[in-house]
Parts: C-alpha cells; sequence; structure tokens
C-alpha cells in the first residue's frame, strides 16, 4: 500500500523535471513542435518505462529471492542501454532514490 503512495502524485514523482522538455526550448525547440517531441516521446520512453516495469513486476514475483537482486541489476543495465539520454538515466534514478527514501520515511 504505501508504494501507491509512493508515486508521481507526490513532491518526489515525475511531474518534478520535464523530462527533457525545457532543454529542448532551450536549444531552440518551438512551441509549435512540442506536439511532436511528446508523441516522440510516448512512442518511444513510454514503451521502454512500461516494459521495464513489467519485467520488474514479474522479477520479483517469480524470482528466488537469492537471485532477484542479480536479475534486477540485469534489468536496469538492459533499461539504460534503451535509454539513450545521459540526463534522463540520471533523472530517473534521482526520483527512484527520492521514492525510496519517500517510502523507508512511510513505512
Amino acid at each position: 500500500m504505501l508504494m501507491l503512495l509512493a508515486d508521481a502524485r507526490l513532491p518526489t514523482g515525475a511531474h518534478t523535471q520535464s523530462a527533457g522538455l525545457e532543454p529542448a526550448m532551450n536549444a531552440g525547440l518551438t512551441i509549435a513542435q512540442v506536439p511532436d517531441l511528446l508523441t516522440a516521446r510516448f512512442a518511444t520512453v513510454t514503451a521502454v518505462e512500461a516494459g521495464t516495469a513489467v519485467v520488474a513486476r514479474h522479477l520479483t514475483i517469480s524470482c528466488a529471492p537469492a537471485l532477484l537482486g542479480d536479475a534486477l541489476v540485469e534489468l536496469d543495465i538492459a533499461w539504460q542501454a534503451r535509454t539513450i539520454s545521459p540526463a534522463l538515466r540520471e533523472a530517473s534514478a534521482m526520483a527512484a532514490r527520492g521514492y525510496l527514501r519517500l517510502l523507508g520515511t512511510l513505512f
């Protein structure tokens, strides 16, 4: 139940960063091009994130506890390979650390 609370609806959530929109606009992206950027992100980033979440959930259910850590490390390596932007990888890692701190406090 606590994990449901530690999601994007809280101040540590995904809404705290723009996922590349601000840097793109600083680099010359126009307001008219924002829908194209979002469409591309939905077609790529969302699929990777959703797929990673599904695999992680499957691993936590089906993996022997002694093997779970290694399996999740391998999954993280695969996720990083599919998340090309270092800025997005770092933002995601920072959000994850925030979720874990919040969950630890709530628990």
